[in-house]
């Protein structure tokens, strides 16, 4: 009977405590409908918990009316009761603090700023929303530490420098760093609407950028464009204007100051030589210079000339009128305008997406007759032909118009701004006086006489794929892209006169430059991602790639056109130059990728790659690579448990070592020498080839090699956040150039003498 009755009391107490739990089952996804694979379950308050598979789901058992508390890294924590319901569908809200951020690595990778260990900043797009931009570039410029971005020239839609990190080289252009937009490596970013972009990433550890080899030795700047999105069709326009203001310029000596100052000077160093020469401040005949007062020129008063006592002949007055600025009018605009004009067409189903975008781009430069248009349209779309296998395409062409000066912009402003204020710009009909010379006279004047108009095409196309082998595992992709550039430019002198001449130059020289090549691009890669045990998160990628850069150039001069009217070559009756050259390297490529983490705790990344190029021969093959570390000791239980997580939410130490590689500095052949010719009247009346540059075969890669150590760390759930970095990079096997003696016939060799340092913090 006791035994009865105890058998009966287990029964009724094992089923007392299988009512108080049961198991919840549950898919917890983002706000797109995306599974989050690896977000913790956890019953509140308890040790209880379990992470979500690939597909985003869960099981877990629970007592009765227990809290869930649901979340993941970048994510907002969401809390539910349970109840009667036993199946659960759980949307992730973003955090919109930095953890959330997903930032691109190169070839198809992105991670969570949370996991990523390498130096990698990403643009805010708000900047490229706030103005109308000629270059996409510009847009960096005080928008990411450590990058320098310099203007060099004040003509709309000209390049600017981007250096990083003050540069691993010191071969000038070769610091500049890579561009890849959608994959495709680009040599400038101003065909880039940027209204068209949606993401610009800057990888500058060696760590992060040793994934592109042999080309990222000045960082790399990655730049993702808009595509379609499933949903309705969508319809944007946009317009943008602004102003360009001319900075107030310097005060200059004014007509009498420069007179009198001048003469006190000439006299000083050379005595009177000169000094009634035509020189501006000297006593010349011309009506347009300064003179003195008599009776033959006493009506210039009446016309707005001044007089003042010469400071070398007392008791003699000088006349003279003040010109100083009268020329800025016609030179200078203070207020150029810019307009930009945007219209876009998105949209998809789950099917297949596309984007289609059409921009315009107008901007009048500060100098009158310069300026800015272009004109540029996009397309891609994505689609599924079957459930495993998407494929993708795109197209981009841009056209763009620079009419440029016979001078450069920095000689124009000193041409103008340093014109002597006694000098007038204008003759006796009011029309622009030539002044001295082409280079130092009116610009006004040689403004309509010596042209020259640039204009630049460029179209890109590019196909691709992704085929699911494995689904949400294993994943083969492929592209394949076509870059064509055309740049043409068009000068032609037509016939002045100087105020120094009598006579007319009737040279009307003529000039054409032609330059096109054809950049072809190949890549593919197999990528791994899984998790093991519930805690341990792998993604690998292999891949290889091979590249094609193929140039044409064409140059032509002739003279002699007998008319103003027409520009061209074919017209001029004497041919003065004529020139073709072509050149071509290629890159093949092997790189792969291993990112690992522990519990989200513990982050590891390798890159590596191994590039071979044509430009050398006996060390044509270079090995790049970059390893990083991690530790989330936020995530540590002893951190969530301490009083010091309410303050300090985020708290990421990371480390980092890489190697890049550089060859920039060589040309396509240069390591085969090169050969020149001797023209025929100087070598007897032949001509004959002469050994010019020396064979070079033993050149190497500039390799920099990069230690830099990082904090992410962030305060108050991450409303104060901060991105620490010290680097310190020593460049080797420098190339530079080795003086030779004078009896070898060469002045230089190239070699790889060189070793840079240099370190900081950002």
């Amino acid at each position: 009977m006791k035994k009865n009755l105890f058998l009966l009391l287990g029964l009724l107490m094992s089923f007392n405590v299988m009512a108080q739990t049961k198991t919840i089952t549950g898919t917890v996804v983002d706000a797109t409908n995306e599974p989050v694979i690896g977000a913790s379950v956890v019953e509140a308050g308890t040790t209880n918990g379990t992470i979500t598979d690939l597909d985003g789901k869960f099981s877990l058992n629970v007592s009765q009316g227990a809290k869930i508390n649901v979340s993941y890294i970048g994510y907002k924590t969401q809390t539910i009761t349970t109840g009667v319901q036993n199946s659960y569908q759980i949307v992730l809200k973003e955090d919109t603090e930095v953890l959330d951020e997903v930032v691109v690595t190169g070839y198809g990778g992105s991670q969570k700023r949370a996991t990523l260990t390498t130096a990698i900043s990403k643009m805010d797009n708000s900047v490229l929303e706030k103005a109308a931009y000629s270059n996409a570039a510009q847009a960096l410029q005080g928008s990411v530490t450590g990058l320098r971005v310099v203007t060099v020239s004040g003509q709309p839609g000209s390049e600017p420098s981007i250096t990083l990190r003050g540069g691993a080289t010191i071969t000038g252009a070769n610091n500049k760093a890579l561009i890849i937009v959608d994959g495709v490596v680009r040599d400038s970013m101003g065909d880039i609407n940027s209204s068209d972009i949606e993401s610009i990433q800057v990888l500058k550890d060696a760590a992060s950028t040793a994934i592109y080899g042999a080309r990222a030795n000045g960082g790399v700047i990655l730049i993702e464009t808009k595509s379609g999105k499933a949903g309705k069709a969508s319809v944007n326009y946009k317009f943008k204007m602004g102003v360009n203001f001319a900075r107030k310029g310097y005060d200059y000596l004014n007509a009498e100051d420069y007179i009198y100052y001048n003469r006190i000077g000439y006299k000083k160093v050379k005595g009177y030589d000169g000094l009634d020469a035509q020189q501006g401040y000297g006593i010349g005949n011309n009506m347009y210079d300064i003179r003195y007062l008599n009776d033959e020129t006493a009506h210039l008063q009446n016309e707005g000339w001044q007089t003042m006592d010469d400071p070398v002949n007392p008791g003699k007055k000088i006349i003279f009128k003040d010109y100083g600025g009268l020329l800025d009018n016609d030179v200078f605009d203070d207020n150029a305008f810019m307009q930009e004009h945007y219209i876009s067409i998105t949209g998809g189903n789950d099917k297949g997406t596309f984007a289609t975008s059409l921009g315009y781009y107008n901007e009048d430069g500060q100098i009158i007759g310069t300026g800015y248009k272009r004109f540029n349209g996009s397309v891609n779309g994505s689609y599924k032909v079957f459930p495993f296998l998407n494929v993708k395409a795109g197209a981009t062409y841009t056209w763009a118009s620079k009419p440029s000066l016979w001078i450069s912009e920095d000689q124009m402003f000193y041409r103008t701004r340093s014109q002597r204020p006694t000098w007038n710009p204008y003759d006796e009909e009011g029309n622009p006086a030539s002044g001295g010379g082409t280079s130092d006279g009116n610009p006004a004047y040689f403004r309509d006489k010596l042209t020259q108009h640039n204009g630049e095409r460029r179209q890109s196309y590019n196909i691709g794929f992704d085929l699911d082998i494995l689904p949400k595992k294993l994943v083969l992709s492929g592209n394949a892209s076509l870059l064509h550039y055309d740049y043409q430019r068009e000068k032609f002198n037509k016939s002045y006169k100087l105020q120094s001449s009598s006579t007319a130059t009737n040279t009307r020289q003529a000039e054409a430059w032609i330059k096109r090549y054809n950049q072809m691009q190949f890549n593919s890669t197999l990528t791994y991602t899984d998790r093991f045990a519930e805690k341990h998160n792998v993604d690998v990628m292999l891949g290889g790639e091979y590249y094609n850069y193929d140039e044409f150039q064409f140059e032509a001069k002739t003279q002699n056109s007998p008319i103003d009217d027409i520009p061209t070559l074919n017209v001029g009756a004497k041919q003065t130059y004529t020139s073709t050259t072509r050149t071509a390297y290629r890159i093949l490529s092997g790189f792969g990728r291993i990112n690992y983490n522990y519990d989200m705790k513990y982050l590891f990344s390798f890159v590596a790659r191994y590039d071979g190029i044509s430009r050398l021969k006996d060390n044509r093959w270079g090995f790049f690579p970059g390893i990083s570390v991690g530790w989330n000791v936020m995530e540590e239980n002893f951190w969530k448990d301490s009083k010091i997580s309410e303050v300090i939410s985020n708290l990421k130490p990371r480390i980092s070592y890489g190697v890049n590689g550089n060859v920039n500095g060589i040309g396509n052949f240069d390591v085969y020498g090169a050969y020149g010719l001797v023209d025929a009247k100087n070598y007897g009346g032949s001509s004959a080839f002469y050994n010019s540059a020396l064979v070079n075969t033993g050149l190497r890669w500039e390799q920099s090699k990069t230690l830099e150590v990082g904090l992410d760390i962030g305060f108050f759930n991450n409303k104060l956040s901060f991105i620490i970095d010290y680097f310190n990079r020593r460049t080797n096997d420098l190339l530079t150039k080795q003086a030779l003696p004078g009896y070898l016939g060469f002045s230089d060799i190239m070699t790889n003498m060189g070793t840079l340092r240099n370190s900081g913090i950002e």
